[in-house]
């Protein structure tokens, strides 16, 4: 097990040393990369999925709501620390300034705080509930990309998206955090675990969101082994006590439970329509 944080450095030097080393995001041998990136484009729920460019390097990131005059996103604590700035964008144009992080808890998280953000992306939920081994997810992110088994990988920062199934929790200790993580396994075609849009999340995806049936975030990418079959991510989960904080710190209104699809259905073609596509 390797065990590495997913985002990625700044340089483009040190993005040609990651790129051989860590492979990237990857879909099944089976799939082709536009089922990927037709998924994380035209998906209403990846809407306000954004990349979290700080100083030192970039990772992604999720809207999450409004308050208290701004808007809030989140993202993993390693992605983006206290006191560093940067800009939240989109795959084209110059994004919008930082203007604070806030660490979240003893868990890998931080809330981004951007007050001139003048996009309308659909809020999601944030998990309070139990997270269930087997049940199914979707996840985007702007890491590298490519399809199992090939290489080099592609890091050009195009959103793409992916489905899977929770493997199990655990107790976890990485990296100076504390808490519970989500076990993410990569199933192959042969897998009765295999799923639709069958992916893997690497560099470049650290703070992607883990995406329940329910449309709420049960928490985000920290790290993980390499993409090969029978590889596991793992993703920092959300306790009752981080949402609560979550929402006492940002003033956000809560979206109703359960934000249901059909409801996201009456957004999908706005939300489709304003995503900026590379």
């Amino acid at each position: 097990m390797v065990n590495r944080p997913l985002t990625c450095l700044a340089a483009l030097a040190a993005l040609a040393v990651l790129a051989p080393m860590s492979q990237a995001i990857v879909w099944a041998h089976t799939l082709t990369g536009g089922q990927s990136r037709t998924f994380g484009t035209t998906d209403a729920r990846f809407g306000g999925v954004v990349i979290i460019d700080g100083n030192n390097g970039w990772g992604t990131g999720t809207f999450i709501g409004r308050g208290n005059g701004s808007a809030w996103f989140l993202t993993a604590n390693h992605v983006i620390q206290p006191g560093v700035g940067g800009v939240v964008r989109y795959e084209t144009g110059s994004g919008w300034a930082i203007n604070q992080v806030i660490q979240v808890g003893t868990g890998d998280f931080s809330l981004v705080r951007v007050n001139s953000y003048n996009q309308n992306p659909i809020q999601l939920g944030l998990n309070t509930g139990p997270i269930v081994a087997g049940s199914s997810f979707v996840s985007a992110g702007y890491g590298g990309y490519g399809q199992q088994g090939q290489s080099p990988w592609n890091y050009s920062q195009k959103l793409h998206g992916m489905t899977s199934r929770i493997s199990g929790t655990q107790v976890d200790t990485w990296a100076g955090y504390s808490g519970t993580t989500i076990i993410d396994t990569f199933d192959s075609p042969t897998s009765s675990n295999f799923t639709t849009i069958e992916g893997f999340g690497a560099p470049g995806d650290s703070g992607s969101a883990v995406i329940n049936s329910n449309n709420e975030i049960m928490g985000v990418l920290s790290y993980g082994d390499f993409e090969t079959y029978g590889g596991r991510n793992y993703y920092w989960a959300l306790t009752q006590s981080n949402v609560a904080s979550i929402y006492q710190t940002t003033g956000i209104t809560p979206v109703p439970e359960p934000l249901t699809l059909a409801g996201l259905g009456l957004v999908a073609l706005v939300a489709a329509r304003r995503r900026k596509k590379g």
